[in-house]
């Protein structure tokens, strides 16, 4: 998601606000939970859940549709890849030799905006690849603006999977976990999350 995309979904017009205002507000929003203009692409639908999990017609879409929202958040949170693709946000209390980003897959690097000294404003000069696990934004042949003291950095960046290319065990995961969330039958949960842990053994960032 662009700046220019961010002020439209805040209604924040270019001329009252500056770059840095723009992302400051964006990243609120993500810390706050999902803003709900955004629209996230769930890729596990209520009727594959019901499908695949035979989840009784009587219990309502709203409740399927929750389940899945938190089976997947807690596959993201599991495997650090990104499942529903949208515009994130990171925080770093000071520059470092670099800044990490290790969710993935990532696909562009939106907005670096910091306190300096001179006030807030958006750094342009980062230099990175995208591919690389974790990326790592680099200062440019300037270096690293400086901060002002308690300031901070955030990145805002775009991550995610085409629904129509999220891997089938990140698919699986969900499914299980939402059909285990739902399910009366004692210990269900439990038996879901070692079947999600164990679909997803492969896809667990490693630990270098």
């Amino acid at each position: 998601m662009t700046i220019a995309e961010m002020r439209v979904l805040l209604s924040m017009p270019e001329g009252d606000y500056s770059d840095a205002q723009v992302v400051a507000a964006y990243a609120a929003l993500i810390d706050d939970g999902f803003p709900a203009p955004l629209n996230i692409v769930e890729p596990v639908t209520v009727d594959m859940a019901r499908a695949q999990s035979q989840i009784e017609d009587e219990i309502p879409d709203d409740l399927i549709s929750q389940k899945i929202r938190s089976a997947r958040e807690w596959v993201e949170q599991h495997t650090s890849r990104i499942v529903a693709q949208r515009t994130l946000v990171d925080h770093f209390r000071a520059w470092g030799g670099y800044l990490s980003l290790s969710k993935r897959p990532i696909i562009s690097v939106d907005a670096i905006a910091y306190n300096g000294v001179d006030g807030d404003a958006t750094y342009l000069d980062g230099a990175y690849a995208i591919g690389p696990l974790p990326l790592r934004i680099y200062p440019g042949a300037s270096g690293w603006p400086k901060l002002r003291a308690g300031g901070a950095i955030t990145v805002a960046y775009t991550a995610g999977y085409d629904p129509a290319e999220v891997p089938q065990p990140l698919i699986e995961a969900i499914l299980v976990l939402a059909a285990g969330m739902i399910s009366q039958r004692e210990g269900a949960y439990a038996q879901s999350l070692t079947a999600a842990r164990e679909l997803l053994k492969y896809l667990r960032p490693r630990t270098l």
